[in-house]
């Protein structure tokens, strides 16, 4: 009984001691919580005068600081920020991020936002501190080690660079900013060997990355490579505007930015690099913003016109044409365009004529009325309006291409050729004249000069199907040219290079397979003329050859079938020779 007694005693200590635990421990929770509100309250900075700003930013910037004071909410207090931050009001922002420190010290996203305030303030010391704080908090978000990288690589600091680099390499293997600032740290080291290396296999894998083809083109160039250097910039052009480094972070802002030119220039770089829905979004809520603003309303109506949404880019340059004062030709091209895009010639027509009552010198609306006389198939009409235009602007290089091909339909082939010829000479890596000089010069058969025009359109767009298909339509020619010269070698390696650019040209597949037969290769027929067989399935050579090289090759169930397929497609097309070539392999099969 007693021990009983004294164990009860014992179990009434423990839990007395424990509520008073509990009550402790309550009261520190409540200190802490009382704490977090406090500092809320004595450091939430007051609202800005908001006198000219968007009716729906002050409300929602009242809204959320009335939400913080009266509910001491945290997730009313990072809006808040947000709106600060994107909006412009960095002393207000500052104040609620550092605020936000304070309460959840181990959230590496406060120090990382406090870093972009102080890059935008130019304080590359304070930069640097946040910066090392968010990578310490954070070390998986991939950005905060590209954004330490280039800082340290720009100081100097190369080993610190290189090991912020690799960090974010580890994270995003592949990534092509990671990658460009190792090549300039081997640059910067003299391994010019490793730098090229990088750089060769970021240009083949990303023909979109620019950087990397700038700095490739500058290794080239000091290499005395002018012509790769060029071809480099060239391509660097065509990849478009620099994107910095996705950053999902500060991406996150982007929705509570009130700031009609802000969200311009988020949206016109988004259109330019081809990401996301191309800018829309933000554009359409910077006119929402900024109804009247001429900026936002054309690079929304070029925006609609390049994403083929024709209705929206009919209305849209119908509302920006009478903004912008003076007129812009450009404006009215693209009106015109929408009409031509939606097959309305004749609505593109009054259009055009009543832009050039307006503007009657712009070359552009000249050349935009050419392009219409041509759907219409007003042919001498349109040469004279391409003429027009050139004289307006002998430099166009447009213009001089238009006419030249205009000429061409008209069967003045030589005028034709000076005018295409001066567009290229305007514009040495023209697309469109590199390709029809050397259709012309292939039809011709000048065989030397067609190469110069599509050797240089091949190497400049050798991910472009039609500039590979053109490239291997000169390698048939010239295999064509050297078996003419009974050079069976070079006729093979021509065909061989062709066809490893477009397998599925058939008179490629039939020259370099029936070649391949001669030579005693039936291996290597075996693809092309199968290539050849698909591309023209009633030819009674496909299947001669075919036949034979299955025969050769020992398949011999597919030789039966496709010779006797053979013979009766060539008795049915008068071909009685190659009929009879078919029927004699038959009868030699085993």
């Amino acid at each position: 009984m007693a021990a009983q007694m004294k164990k009860g005693r014992c179990w009434m200590r423990w839990a007395a001691m424990a509520a008073g635990c509990v009550v402790v421990l309550a009261l520190a929770v409540w200190g802490a919580h009382w704490r977090t509100l406090h500092e809320i309250e004595r450091a939430l900075p007051p609202l800005p005068s908001l006198e000219g700003r968007p009716a729906e930013l002050r409300e929602r910037l009242k809204a959320a600081d009335a939400t913080v004071r009266q509910q001491h909410s945290t997730a009313a207090l990072v809006e808040l920020a947000k709106l600060y931050h994107i909006n412009g009001y960095f002393d207000r922002a500052e104040a609620c991020w550092q605020t936000l420190r304070q309460i959840s010290p181990r959230e590496g996203k406060w120090a990382y936002y406090l870093a972009d305030l102080r890059r935008t303030a130019g304080d590359e010391a304070g930069l640097e501190t946040d910066l090392r704080e968010a990578a310490a908090l954070a070390p998986t978000y991939p950005t905060v080690w590209l954004r330490l990288a280039d800082l340290e690589f720009k100081s100097g600091r190369l080993d610190e660079a290189k090991s912020s680099y690799d960090r974010r390499l580890a994270l995003l293997p592949g990534d092509p900013y990671a990658r460009l600032g190792l090549a300039r740290i081997a640059l910067q080291h003299e391994r010019r060997d490793e730098a090229r290396a990088t750089l060769e296999s970021l240009v083949r894998e990303r023909a979109d990355f620019s950087p990397s083809l700038n700095l490739y083109a500058e290794l080239l160039e000091a290499a005395g490579d002018e012509k790769g250097a060029t071809q480099m910039r060239f391509r660097s052009n065509e990849a478009g505007r620099f994107r910095e480094a996705d950053d999902p972070w500060i991406e996150a802002l982007y929705p509570y930015c009130y700031d009609p030119q802000k969200l311009a220039i988020l949206g016109t770089i988004d259109a330019q690099t081809k990401h996301g829905d191309r800018g829309r979004g933000y554009l359409e809520r910077a006119l929402n913003l900024a109804p009247r603003d001429r900026a936002v309303a054309k690079a929304l109506s070029n925006l609609y016109l390049t994403l083929g949404d024709l209705e929206q880019a009919k209305a849209m340059l119908d509302r920006t044409i009478p903004l912008i004062s003076p007129p812009e030709p450009i404006l009215y091209v693209n009106r015109c365009e929408v009409a031509r895009l939606q097959r309305q010639p004749e609505d593109a027509l009054r259009q055009v004529d009543e832009a050039l009552r307006i503007l009657p010198q712009a070359y552009q609306l000249h050349n935009e009325r050419g392009a219409i006389l041509g759907d219409l198939g007003r042919l001498e009409e349109s040469r004279v309006e391409y003429q027009a235009a050139v004289d307006l602007a002998p430099t166009d290089t447009d213009s001089n291409y238009s006419l030249g091909i205009t000429l061409l339909a008209l069967g003045r082939r030589a005028e034709a050729i000076t005018y295409i010829k001066r567009s290229q000479t305007l514009q040495p890596t023209y697309p469109k004249a590199l390709m029809m000089l050397g259709r012309l010069e292939l039809e011709a058969g000048h065989l030397a000069a067609a190469e110069t025009y599509i050797r240089t359109l091949f190497q400049l767009h050798q991910d472009q199907e039609q500039a590979k298909k053109l490239m291997a339509l000169w390698y048939l020619r010239s295999g064509e040219a050297a078996a003419a010269q009974h050079d069976e070698t070079a006729a093979a390696a021509a065909y061989r290079a062709g066809f490893a650019l477009d397998a599925t040209n058939g008179a490629l597949g039939l020259n370099l397979g029936t070649l391949c037969l001669t030579q005693g290769n039936p291996a290597e027929a075996l693809a092309p003329l199968e290539t050849f067989h698909r591309a023209a399935p009633k030819d009674p050579q496909g299947f001669l050859f075919l036949g034979q090289t299955y025969a050769q090759l020992g398949r011999l169930p597919e030789a039966r079938a496709i010779l006797t397929q053979g013979e009766a497609e060539a008795r049915a097309a008068g071909r009685l020779e190659t009929a009879s070539f078919c029927r004699e392999i038959l009868a030699h099969l085993p």
